[in-house]
């Protein structure tokens, strides 16, 4: 299990039951969570607000350039707007260290699969930006309280310049307030764009339970925790294993290991 939030009210609990269930678990550091947090719906947008830069540029776009920004509950154009979505993240993605796993059509097909069942359950939100007729920027956001989880998104690399991920963060935090919400959450992952708009950090855990017959994955456990421990304790280290290790082990799981239920390094 990846990105165990421990302050969740359940976090506790679960872990003393793991550990008095009789099976194999290790429970280990992972990630980290950014989160925009306020007091009230209505002081969410006060940081975002002093931001000349969101400001203008989401005047530019929308008022001057007339761009639509949209938002959606159910699944109207679902299809179409996940091929533009898919389509972007392949391409700003593409030549990295990390290439988009929708070059795959199983995962495009997974993708949209998801989105139904989130809508079935009363929690997608898609937002995006179309100008001239054409979606340039997305964001896949959840529900869940007062929360909004910033799921993922994608942009289209070709109008950079113009920010339209900044200006599509800029009118979901808007549109937060309207819906009474006061936290954004990031999710996992450190990505710099993420702090822009945080103003706390948290913790995640990661779990590994299973039989104590099942060898194979204990080694990959065990071996997974020695190398998180390893690697953060070494800043070279660290940044080989991102820029050069894992992206090797995931292009090759994907390529032909596609189902395999952990990671090759």
């Amino acid at each position: 299990l990846n990105n165990l939030p421990y302050w969740a009210p359940y976090h506790d609990i679960f872990t003393k039951a793991s550990r008095q269930s009789g099976l194999f678990c290790l429970h280990t550091n992972h990630s980290i969570c950014a989160m925009l947090e306020a007091g009230s719906p209505e002081s969410l947008p006060e940081e975002i607000e002093k931001s000349k830069e969101h400001r203008a540029k989401t005047h530019k776009l929308l008022e001057v350039q007339k761009a639509v920004f949209e938002v959606f509950e159910d699944e109207e154009d679902i299809e179409n707007w996940v091929d533009g979505y898919c389509r972007f993240h392949i391409e700003r993605w593409k030549g990295t260290p990390s290439p988009s796993k929708f070059v795959f059509q199983e995962e495009r097909a997974v993708l949209l699969d998801s989105l139904r069942a989130w809508i079935g359950d009363k929690i997608l939100v898609r937002f995006s930006i179309k100008k001239d007729g054409q979606r340039i920027a997305f964001v896949i956001g959840l529900r869940e309280g007062d929360a909004l989880i910033h799921h993922s998104t994608s942009y289209d690399p070709e109008y950079f310049k113009i920010s339209p991920g900044k200006v599509l963060t800029y009118k979901i935090i808007h549109w937060m307030k309207g819906q009474g919400m006061s936290r954004l959450d990031f999710g996992e992952g450190a990505e710099e764009y993420k702090f822009t708009y945080a103003n706390k950090v948290y913790p995640l855990g990661k779990s590994f339970i299973s039989a104590r017959t099942n060898v194979p994955f204990i080694l990959n456990a065990k071996i997974s925790k020695f190398k998180r421990e390893q690697v953060k304790r070494n800043p070279a280290l660290r940044q080989f294993y991102r820029l050069k290790i894992w992206p090797a082990g995931q292009r090759v799981k994907a390529l032909f290991f596609t189902f395999m239920p952990f990671d090759l390094f």
